[in-house]
């Protein structure tokens, strides 16, 4: 799991924290997320993990390219020509 008490991460979550962008859950979720083992080409427990956070949130769907990436949106969003990923 990684480790949120120190480091760049500890600054990153102190910023998004402090202009009131993350959220307990959120840490949470990205803790969880990161401390799933994986590697360039070995993503499957990532997506595993991906599509049962997914599961619960009707508000939210899964889209996912021939290549194999993962693209989540909202449901009341249209798919853009040009999307922002980050």
């Amino acid at each position: 799991m990684s480790d949120w008490d120190g480091g760049s991460e500890a600054i990153v979550w102190n910023i998004l924290q402090g202009i009131g962008l993350m959220k307990q859950a959120h840490k949470h979720w990205l803790t969880q997320l990161t401390g799933v083992p994986t590697a360039a080409g070995r993503e499957t427990y990532v997506m595993a993990w991906i599509r049962r956070w997914l599961r619960p949130r009707r508000d939210l769907e899964l889209h996912e390219d021939r290549c194999g990436n993962l693209e989540v949106r909202l449901c009341t969003a249209k798919a853009a020509a040009a999307p922002l990923y980050f």
